[in-house]
């Protein structure tokens, strides 16, 4: 199966290349566990390599997403 990097190298080792390509992943955890960074940091090594990308936040208010991500 083919993977795509995360762009975290550590993490792309711990999941063995990165995250599946054409699959959804959902990240879950408690509140400030750094899951809008880790989505958003995915998101950008996606879009760096031409390939989009979407993130879904049910709690979070859009403008909060654009300031973590700077």
């Amino acid at each position: 199966m083919k993977r795509l990097s995360t762009g975290i190298t550590g993490i792309d080792e711990i999941i063995e290349g990165g995250y599946p390509k054409g699959r959804t992943l959902l990240i879950l955890g408690a509140t400030g566990s750094g899951k809008t960074i880790l989505g958003v940091s995915f998101i950008q090594q996606a879009c760096s390599e031409g390939r989009k990308s979407m993130i879904i936040a049910t709690e979070e208010l859009p403008e909060d997403i654009l300031v973590q991500s700077q």
